[in-house]
């Protein structure tokens, strides 16, 4: 759930209680500025710490150790819950030092950087019927570009110029 303050802030307990009944993994991501068109409003963010306050009304969270290849998500556990709780804290807590993640656009260009435009065309060298090498050698060129920190501001944004539905995610 990407949290918004006055849209589904009233929704948080209700979501995060799956957690405790099922083995469902709910995560809560930061709103964020994305894209030139963003329609972000600084008075609609809510951090990943006011989030986690909010939710240690139904009780106490329990951080889950972090494994190898944990994606971005800060771990908790509810006691006794059959699932887990996750918070995804772009802006509050840049996690760009162990970040694992690119994405696919639909357009088939590999992003290094949900927040940075400096993206590797794959579409093309795949319709041309590139090698598996040149599939590793443009995944690498990927890598190579991956910020070692994103840009983005509040209440301003980043350099950021695609769209979220352009992205995907």
């Amino acid at each position: 759930m990407v949290a918004i303050r006055g849209v589904n802030d009233d929704e948080f307990h209700q979501l995060a209680e799956l957690s405790v009944k099922k083995p469902y993994h709910v995560r809560f991501i930061e709103y964020m500025s994305i894209g030139h068109d963003s329609k972000w409003k600084h008075e609609k963010y809510i951090s990943s710490d006011e989030i986690k306050s909010k939710l240690e009304a139904i009780g106490p969270l329990h951080k889950i150790q972090r494994a190898t290849h944990d994606g971005p998500a800060e771990r908790y556990r509810f006691e006794s819950a059959k699932g887990e709780i996750g918070f995804i804290s772009a802006l509050s807590h840049h996690f760009c030092p162990s970040c694992n993640r690119m994405r696919l656009t639909a357009d088939g260009k590999l992003r290094p950087c949900l927040f940075a435009d400096n993206e590797v065309d794959v579409k093309t060298s795949l319709r041309n019927k590139c090698t598996q090498q040149d599939l590793k050698e443009l995944f690498r060129e990927a890598i190579a570009r991956k910020p070692r920190q994103h840009h983005v501001r509040m209440p301003d944004g980043g350099e950021c110029l695609r769209p979220m539905y352009a992205i995907g995610g």
